[in-house]
C-alpha cells in the first residue's frame, strides 16, 4: 500500500466528518427557522 493512499483516506474521512457537521448545523438552522415561522403564523 502506498503511503499517500493512507493520507488520502485520512483526508476523505476529514472531509466526510466536516460535511456531516455542516449538514447537521444546516438542519438545526432550518428547524430553528421553521419553528420561528410556525410561532409567527400562530400568533
Amino acid at each position: 500500500m502506498r503511503p499517500d493512499a493512507t493520507v488520502q483516506e485520512h483526508f476523505e474521512a476529514l472531509v466526510a466528518r466536516t460535511q456531516v457537521h455542516t449538514s447537521r448545523s444546516a438542519v438545526m438552522r432550518a428547524l430553528r427557522r421553521q419553528g420561528l415561522g410556525l410561532k409567527k403564523s400562530h400568533s
